[in-house]
């Protein structure tokens, strides 16, 4: 699997949405069209096992960063 600085943002936000389930997920993404989340929800489950737990870890560390930063997450 990629690096932090390789994945899409696609990637970044699976990550997420896998990090912290469907039912906080779908508040976290209620801006996206219900047909997003569920390819988004597909795409989390797909990179679930090839996506070390040092690039999860790495993804979650750099969104809670900027989120305290109020910078938007890409």
């Amino acid at each position: 699997m990629k690096t932090l600085e390789e994945l899409s943002g696609y990637d970044k936000a699976a990550i997420i949405f896998d990090i912290l389930g469907e039912s906080l997920a779908i508040n976290m993404f209620k801006d996206i069209p219900e047909a997003e989340f569920y390819k988004l929800r597909d795409h989390a489950k797909s990179i679930r096992k090839s996506v070390p737990t040092t690039v999860k870890k790495e993804v979650l560390e750099d969104y809670y960063f900027k989120m305290l930063t109020n910078e938007k997450y890409k």
